[in-house]
């Protein structure tokens, strides 16, 4: 027997992260399967109706979407259900604009405007690493990702910084003290901090006069004296 596949989600059962409005249909847009976990995304015509508010409906978002050209992480997409998520970029070439997706201090999913330079950039965090035939290393890395490289130079826990859409290593950010890094889960999520010292699965972080313990997978480092991409302004 052949499976009906959702096309809607009750905003009721919909993740805390997605931003929705109060008012409005009781159902939005089910995203397509992909390189993020449902909590960490949100559906492409989502974005463009709830967090900078191009469209008045998913039906204009559906038109934006066909008819103009939108970069996901610098490759063009034309589906309304295309999950967009944490570290992406999402580029609008025809007006100039560009934004990447983070999370508030209430751990709601953001769409920060940035730079149509930034856009060709991408952190992503080392979250394993193996060894594969020829004796390279492949790193696993989040938004779904793996690259293969020569040398045993970067751990788990450490940020590279890729040139989009070539997936080539622009800078390579370790994980260890004095590093700037934003939080992604617990209650303190989307704050920058300061890495104090790394103890195994816990990190201990800093911010401002206050220095607190952290469990290493919720820290994503994003910079040495600064980070490396456009962060907003803390509330």
């Amino acid at each position: 027997m052949l499976k009906m596949v959702k096309r809607h989600l009750k905003q009721l059962a919909a993740p805390k992260s997605w931003p929705l409005k109060r008012k409005g249909s009781k159902f939005v847009t089910m995203p397509e399967p992909g390189a993020h976990k449902l909590e960490e995304g949100v559906p492409l015509a989502l974005m463009l109706t709830n967090m900078i508010n191009v469209a008045e409906n998913t039906a204009e978002a559906k038109k934006i979407i066909y008819k103009s050209e939108v970069l996901v992480d610098q490759v063009r997409r034309k589906s309304p259900k295309f999950m967009v998520g944490f570290m992406d970029t999402v580029e609008f070439p025809q007006i100039k604009k560009a934004y990447r997706i983070l999370f508030n201090s209430k751990g709601t999913l953001v769409a920060h405007e940035i730079d149509v330079k930034e856009a060709k950039i991408k952190p992503v965090r080392v979250e394993n690493k193996r060894i594969v035939k020829g004796n390279k290393i492949q790193l696993n890395l989040s938004s779904g990702r793996n690259i293969l490289v020569e040398k045993d130079e970067f751990n788990v826990g450490d940020t590279l910084v890729l040139e989009l859409p070539e997936q080539k290593i622009k800078s390579h950010i370790k994980l260890e003290p004095g590093s700037l890094a934003l939080l992604v889960s617990s209650k303190h999520m989307g704050l920058l901090v300061e890495v104090a010292e790394v103890q195994g699965d816990k990190v201990i972080v800093k911010k401002d006069d206050k220095t607190f313990e952290t469990a290493k997978e919720t820290v994503f480092v994003v910079g040495k004296k600064k980070p490396e991409i456009t962060i907003p302004q803390e509330e």
